[in-house]
């Protein structure tokens, strides 16, 4: 039999035996592990059980189900890897990589690792990490960590009355996993935040990895984490079930021999093979491994695939979008880039005039801005597309012109400023758009 033969026989034989499994007093996972004493001719693959450490005299274990040969070894308890224990790499990237600090301030989350990037069918690009780490769709993330800014010296003054913006804000969650599939969640990207298809310690991804399941055990692999940086390993367990608190199916646990694969912080992580492509996701731990989802089906459930070689931008777009983008105003993509953080940077404000300052509300209702948002909206998604009449008669323009007024009236010191700095270049980018 060939080795591809012998482990889809050993994945069968689990599959057919796996309700007995669970009974296993104690049980934590299982999966399929190299017999390291295999006779030629015997199936080179052995089924594996993990229990907890207070399953009792190692003794008493079982070393088989029924005729069905298994080992069975104690671990510690399986856990996510997002505490705040040991802080390792807090440093700053500019661009951002992979294997770098996120921060969640949000209930329930804490600090875990960007692994890479990926980008979904309309080339929008999103940061990858776990789910425990992203929490919730929506939820804002940082690296390094919230800073707030203030309008006046913080050496006489740090209250909360004088902080006018929060530096850090890398995005926010845009999709997160089921309980019970994987851990894995996308970041949309804020429209200003440069990043790099790289990792860092490591180098430029280069896709998915291709190593067939058979293959993996035994191999070396590596992953670079907020916590622990770069470390290697090697694939101890495929085929892996975690059945306690955490349940996954077909994952794989990594081992470094005599040293710590990762800790509390690197969740979020990828693990690379030898050719810098992307093998897993790293999501929890147990001692000093590593427990991790497969990448293939993190990337299926998420809707998007792995960027391969050098590839760089700002923003949730890749560069093709953004010189679309760009020549739909007849301007430059720097230019284009400057006005997407404009955007992004006084949303929230300028919403929250519009529906409820009222000088702003009734100029917004009197000019038919509503009539303008959908067509604005299919110009930022369908970029290179004929454009709306609404946005090329020169009526949008005016809008702004009215709105510009309003909003100075009525908004905050930075938005006001940025007004100021900026108005010409933005009714001149609007005022050239192709019909």
């Amino acid at each position: 039999m060939t080795r591809k033969e012998y482990y889809e026989l050993k994945v069968k034989e689990i599959d057919d035996n796996r309700d007995s499994i669970l009974l296993i007093p104690h049980l934590l996972g299982f999966g399929i592990k190299l017999d390291e004493n295999t006779q030629e001719g015997d199936n080179p693959f052995r089924t594996i059980a993990l229990v907890s450490q207070s399953s009792g005299d190692k003794k008493n274990l079982p070393k088989s189900l029924g005729d069905i040969p298994i080992v069975v070894e104690v671990c510690p308890e399986i856990q996510e890897l997002n505490e705040d224990s040991v802080s390792m790499d807090e440093g700053t990237y500019n661009p951002l990589k992979g294997g770098i600090q996120l921060i969640n301030y949000g209930k329930g989350a804490g600090t875990g690792t960007l692994g890479c990037f990926v980008k979904d069918a309309n080339d929008r690009v999103y940061g990858l990490t776990n789910r425990h780490v992203g929490v919730s769709v929506g939820s804002v993330l940082y690296h390094p960590k919230k800073t707030p800014v203030h309008c006046c010296s913080e050496k006489y003054c740090n209250h909360d009355c004088c902080i006018i913006d929060v530096k850090g804000n890398i995005g926010s969650v845009k999709k997160i996993s089921q309980l019970t599939t994987t851990d894995s969640a996308i970041i949309e990207l804020a429209t200003d935040v440069k990043w790099k298809n790289e990792i860092v310690d490591i180098g430029v991804v280069k896709g998915e990895s291709t190593i067939a399941p058979e293959e993996l055990l035994g191999q070396t692999v590596r992953k670079r984490g907020r916590t622990t940086c770069l470390t290697t390993g090697k694939i101890d367990i495929c085929y892996y079930e975690s059945v306690s608190s955490y349940q996954y199916r077909e994952q794989i646990v990594i081992k470094n021999e005599g040293g710590i694969f990762a800790q509390g912080g690197d969740s979020g992580s990828v693990v690379v093979d030898k050719d810098d492509k992307v093998l897993a996701l790293l999501w929890g731990g147990m001692g000093n491994d590593g427990v991790c989802n497969l990448i293939r089906p993190v990337l299926e459930e998420m809707g998007v695939t792995l960027m391969s070689g050098i590839e760089n931008g700002i923003g949730t777009l890749l560069k093709a979008n953004t010189r679309a983008l760009a020549s739909d105003l007849n301007t430059s993509p720097e230019i284009y880039t400057t006005l997407s953080a404009l955007i992004d940077r006084h949303t929230f404000e300028v919403m929250h005039l519009v529906n409820h300052s009222r000088p702003v509300t009734v100029v917004w209702q009197r000019m038919k801005g509503p009539q303008y948002v959908q067509p604005l909206i299919n110009a930022y998604r369908f970029p290179g597309q004929p454009l709306d009449s609404l946005l090329t008669d020169g009526s949008w323009v005016e809008v702004l012109k009215k709105m510009e007024v309003a909003l100075y009236n009525n908004g905050s010191y930075r938005l006001r400023v940025d007004l100021t700095r900026y108005r010409e270049m933005i009714l001149k980018a609007f005022s050239s758009l192709k019909k």
